[in-house]
């Protein structure tokens, strides 16, 4: 009897518990950035950063010869043309490159799709402008 009282008193909080929204530990912002049309296509390469595993991806989408590259830069940032990192996706139309980072919690992060050649490191065709997000 007393563990039927037990059960009557805690199945409510129980219930409220299994039910209560639960809120992301984690609750950085994504960013999404794709590099410049040129003449053999449309998006020729994108970029992402997921803030859960803190992760940036490039992404090559097009058969042109050249690689997608993805500038990283997190805060504070850096001067001039120099990048945290670059992460490439030099194998080929449809080939994707992901950088796992670690990154404090709340630490901005910028990242800038272009379009580039691997072997000599060069690179243009970027987005318009830097897409910001948050680990």
């Amino acid at each position: 009897m007393r563990n039927a009282r037990r059960l009557l008193v805690l199945a409510p909080a129980l219930a409220a518990a299994l039910t209560f929204p639960m809120t992301p530990a984690h609750a950085g912002e994504w960013a999404h950035s794709t590099a410049a049309d040129n003449s053999d296509c449309a998006d020729p390469a994108d970029g992402r950063f997921w803030p859960v595993g803190e992760k940036f991806t490039a992404r090559d989408r097009c058969i042109d010869g050249d690689s997608g590259v993805l500038l990283v830069d997190i805060y504070p940032w850096e001067n001039g043309n120099s990048h945290d990192r670059k992460v490439w996706a030099h194998r080929g139309s449809g080939d994707s490159e992901t950088w796992n980072a670690s990154i404090p919690e709340g630490r901005p992060v910028a990242i800038l799709a272009c379009t580039g050649q691997y072997s000599s490191k060069s690179w243009g065709g970027c987005d318009s402008t830097w897409r910001f997000g948050k680990a």
